[in-house]
């Protein structure tokens, strides 16, 4: 199989008590499908029906499944992104969503440009940044042999856990950055510098491991949120932007500066990295949004349209972040109407 997705086991149980449903409209029902058994969900359609995507993912692939789209959807029918992420409410329950962003709205998910700055990482950590490569190589292979191996039609939820849970970065490389900062401290000067102007991914995805063992420092957070836009190929620094945020948000101490991540928020609330949109809500909410906060970062009716369309969203896991964002600025807009709801968020 050609399509290769990456996969989130959002191993995230039913026991939050957070009232989602208030933001569940029925006309959003008609984008959840039945496939081979499973419920997928799509979020962000606008142009595109569920039909008209099912039918142009299996032209390109006849054997291909929704759950495999993400790469298709991207590569072939130039999707500005999409994700696919699977919900586990428990060790037999899941939600797929798949996301996406249409072609028509590249202007507004521009990414990192391509870099040509040298690779200035220090000396010390030359030998993990080898380390990293070889073993994201053998991470990366290691997926897609899965991925052109398996019939995707009759994987074990097991097995498939599993293997999603493969993918992400192994917590031993967090555990190796954290000595490595006790015995040889970093210049976030020029760790920055590198995430920004690095033409090596990898160079680029150990600036951004090393900073995510300082989650108190306000210019690493800064440059881990700005890797989340780096080139969609480079799995080298992208997935280490990810999972470095979420490190940092459950370690960090200090009051989350929103003002300064601004630029960088604007364009991912608009969708440039789906596979992080969570997260990137969970951030907002964290640094405690007022009204001019979410003013100055959802500056685009897109991104307004693409958070309501979390809000209404049918499968629970998939709206709670957006869900909390928006109550802890609004704690009312669950109680408004629909009109209401449209009205705040200003959209036509």
């Amino acid at each position: 199989m050609k399509n290769i997705s990456r996969f989130r086991a959002l191993a995230l149980r039913a026991s939050f008590l957070v009232a989602l449903a208030v933001f569940t409209l029925p006309s959003f029902a008609q984008n959840v499908v039945q496939e081979d058994g499973e419920t997928i969900e799509f979020i962000g359609l606008k142009k595109w029906t569920v039909k008209q995507l099912q039918d142009s993912v299996r032209k390109h692939d006849p054997k291909g499944k929704l759950s495999f789209c993400a790469a298709t959807l991207k590569s072939e029918l130039k999707f500005c992104d999409a994700s696919v992420i699977y919900y586990y409410r428990n060790d037999t329950t899941y939600d797929g969503v798949i996301t996406v962003i249409e072609p028509q709205d590249s202007l507004l998910v521009k990414r990192n440009a391509l870099f040509e700055g040298e690779n200035d990482l220090q000396s010390e950590w030359y030998d993990f940044s080898d380390k990293y490569r070889k073993y994201n190589y053998e991470r990366t292979l290691a997926q897609r042999t899965r991925l052109l191996t398996d019939d995707s039609a009759h994987i074990e939820l097991e097995q498939f856990v599993k293997r999603a849970q493969r993918i992400k970065i192994d917590t031993a490389i967090f555990r190796e950055i954290r000595t490595l900062l006790r015995t040889n401290p970093v210049n976030v000067k020029n760790l920055s510098k590198i995430v920004h102007t690095s033409w090596n991914p990898y160079s680029r995805g150990v600036a951004i491991l090393a900073m995510s063992g300082l989650p108190d420092n306000d210019t690493c957070l800064a440059s881990v949120v700005h890797g989340l836009l780096d080139i969609a190929v480079s799995s080298a620094s992208v997935i280490p932007a990810e999972e470095s945020l979420s490190f940092i948000m459950k370690h960090r101490k200090n009051q989350i500066l929103l003002p300064p991540l601004y630029k960088d928020l604007r364009t991912l609330v608009n969708g440039a990295n789906l596979f992080a949109y969570g997260e990137v809500m969970k951030l907002i909410s964290l640094g405690k949004p007022t009204e001019k906060d979410f003013r100055e970062i959802f500056t685009t009716e897109h991104s307004r349209l693409l958070l309501l369309a979390h809000l209404r969203a049918m499968t629970p896991l998939a709206r709670k972040f957006a869900a909390e964002l928006i109550t802890t600025i609004n704690p009312k807009f669950a109680s408004l109407s629909e009109a209401e709801q449209k009205k705040y968020l200003n959209i036509r």
